[in-house]
This record gives C-alpha cells, structure tokens and sequence, in this order.
C-alpha cells in the first residue's frame, strides 16, 4: 500500500498495489459497500478478490481508498492491462461483472467522491480509464463527472422488473398475457418443485451447486452460442470462491430447482442493497422446449425480491425479446472514457471506441438483426477467439430468439 497522504479536514487517500493488503480490507470494504447506496455484489470483496485469483493474472492492482478521520468512505477497486498495447485502468471484475460501480459512504458523498475522482487520476501507470458498464445514478458517473474531458458512449442495457411479487407483476400484465402467465405459473408450481439451495451451511456445497447450476447452463445453451467463458474450469472455481463468501452474507442465493429428485433448473441471484440481479440461469432442455423453465425461476426470483424487501428484480445486461414479456423497464449503462493528457496512444484509444460505437449505432439504427449478431460475435471472439466468434457470426439464427438465460 502507498502512506496514505493527508489532504486536511481529517480526509487522507491511498492505493492498495498488494492482493494481499487489499484481502485484509475485506471487512472495511464491505462495511462500506453496507452505507453506499448503489453499491451492487459485483463490488463486494468477495466477488473482487475470487476474480483477481483466477483473472487478474497479467494485470496491475490499484485500489484507491478514502478516509475521513480513519474510517473508510470511499473506494475503487481498478487494475491496469494492456489492452492493444494501451495500459488501460479499469475496474477489478472485468467482463463478468454486469455492473460498473465505485463506493462512498453516503453521509459524506459530494466531498469524499469529489476525492476519489481527483485519487484516480493520480494513480501511475495508466494511458486511458474506461469504465464499462456506468449507470447514470451511480458513484461511478459522480466520479466520472469531476473528469475534464471525459467521454462516453452507450454501453449495454438492463432490463428490470420494479414488482416485489409475482402478484404485483400479473397485476400490470395485459389480460390475455395475464391469463397465459397465470396458467404457466400455476401448472410450475403444481409439478411439486422444490427449491434446494446450494452453500455454506446447506446440504449441497457450493461446488456441487456451481457444478449443476454450469451443467445445466452448457445444456440449455448447447449448439446455440453462449458465452464460453462459462463453461470454462477457471470461472467455475471463481465463482465457487465467491459464493463462499456471498451466500453467507445474504448477498447471494444459488438455488437448485428439483422435480422428483431431479435438478431441472439452477439459478444464481445476487442481492444488493435496493435490487436482486439475476446473474446466471441453467435450465433443463426439457423443462426449457416446455416453455415453463422462465415461469419457474420468474417466480422464484420474484419471491426473493419480495422477501428481501428489494425494490427491482434486475435481469442484468441484455434486452432480449423473451425479458420483455415481464413488464420490465430500462435501465441504459454508459461506457466512460479517459486519456491521459499528452497520451497519443491513449487518444487513439478513446477515438477508436467512438468510431466503433458510432458505427455500432448506424447499424443499430439501420439493421438490427445484423446489430445483434454483430454484438454477440464481439464477444465471442473477447471470449474464446476466432473459432467462436466465426461459429457466432454463421449462425442465422437470430440473436436473442432462444431460450431465456442470464
């Protein structure tokens, strides 16, 4: 860890280099993410610190703390990468993380962020700041906004579901819709399923539960694309580090959905302080050509915003066809960019991603489905190369039209 510097008023900043010193954080931090608003699990130290175990190879720590008086009020979980040969600085959690957020304690928000921004822009080693997935609500876009010459473009979309119940949610449904998910939600529950979870302190551990919930997941997903990061050992084992973590603190549930002894659906729901998001599905092929595997984990999920007492049910990144059926609303994410002053390569960087995302938009605009297929050639190609991206890009199916997943 750099001293901290004292910057008057009892405010002092930092940068945490060592995985090491920021593990010993963990309890500070996650204290903090309790007092923060908008703070999402994506951002608590369980899920940071699996993800630097199994991703952050090649990458450079820096976690940029805050304190007031010795308490922690801010932070910034970042790393910088090489990315086209630019040393890009972006938030710890990368592409598997739907969100992009920062921490403040909300009793001191507009002086401890105004901190933070300036804390960021002085750590070494870094070309551009890009930030992915930026809400406009959120600490990350405060921060951002103190940033001269900042830019940003669209990023990915969320669907969310503003009902605690599925009572609620059928209330607001058209009545011939209404009836047909009614019917489907009865004949769910009539088969008897039970909900068995998976963790710490449970009858199934967190391994056989990550174990089914990714089985399940390549099953639903076999011949049709998918992210193939998912059916990947190395995310298998970060993820199982994880919920180690999240399930005991109430900001996770894996539940296995079993009929008859049989598992025929998993779901993984994260919980954060005002929404649950759902961050992965698996769903039997049976169950899915049945077409009540989405009755069944809407529901579920539903019953868990209910008892959680949070507001949204968040589908996270997608604006698939299929999530729209549920009465959802839209929640847009921003990409935000920075170059460092006198960086060519840097500014390089920032004009390509707005030449691409313009492009991106013209094509949004004038061709959808070739937008869609596009999009999901991109990532597979980030994912797992050529191969992948070119089996994407050949299949004419149409993005979005199979099952639902997460």
């Amino acid at each position: 860890m750099t001293a901290a510097v004292g910057i008057g008023g009892g405010w002092a900043v930092a940068s945490v280099r060592d995985a090491g010193e920021f593990r010993a954080l963990a309890a500070e931090w996650d204290d903090l993410a309790d007092r923060c608003a908008t703070a999402t699990p994506f951002q608590r130290s369980g899920w940071l610190q699996a993800w630097w175990d199994h991703y952050g190879h090649g990458a450079s720590l820096h976690v940029v703390t805050v304190r007031r008086d010795g308490r922690l009020v801010a932070g910034a979980a970042l790393a910088v990468r090489r990315v086209a040969g630019v040393r890009v600085l972006g938030p710890v959690g990368g592409g598997l993380s739907d969100i992009t957020e920062f921490l403040v304690d909300e009793s001191v928000r507009p002086e401890a962020v105004r901190h933070l921004a300036r804390s960021v822009l002085l750590e070494p080693g870094w070309q551009v700041v890009e930030l992915p997935e930026v809400r406009g609500d959120g600490v990350a876009a405060a921060v951002a906004g103190h940033w001269r010459g900042a830019v940003s473009v669209a990023s990915s979309v969320c669907l969310e579901v503003p009902f605690g119940s599925v009572e609620a949610l059928l209330a607001g449904t058209e009545g011939r819709s209404r009836k047909r998910l009614r019917t489907r939600i009865r004949k769910v529950r009539a088969t008897g399923v039970e909900y068995v979870p998976a963790g710490p302190g449970t009858t199934v551990t967190t391994a056989a539960g990550v174990a089914t919930l990714l089985d399940l997941h390549a099953r639903q997903w076999e011949g049709r694309g998918g992210n193939p990061e998912h059916l990947t050992p190395r995310y298998a084992a970060m993820l199982t580090e994880a919920l180690d973590v999240l399930v005991p603190a109430g900001a996770a549930h894996l539940d296995l959905y079993r009929v008859d002894g049989v598992d025929v659906a998993a779901m993984l729901l994260l919980v954060g302080p005002r929404a649950v998001y759902a961050y992965l599905l698996g769903i039997s092929p049976t169950l899915r050509d049945g077409g009540d595997g989405a009755a069944m984990t809407l529901s579920r999920s539903l019953d868990v915003v209910e008892q959680r007492e949070r507001v949204a049910l968040d589908m996270l990144r997608g604006a698939e066809s299929y999530k729209r059926r549920w009465q959802t609303v839209d929640v847009p994410h921003r990409r935000v960019l920075l170059s460092r002053r006198r960086s060519p390569a840097g500014a390089s960087y920032v004009a390509a991603v707005r030449v691409r995302a313009a492009l991106r938009d013209r094509v949004r605009d004038r061709a959808p489905e070739l937008h869609a297929r596009l999009g999901a050639t991109v990532r597979a190609l980030r994912a797992d190369g050529a191969g992948s991206a070119a089996r994407t890009l050949l299949d004419r199916r149409p993005p979005g039209s199979g099952a639902p997943t997460t």
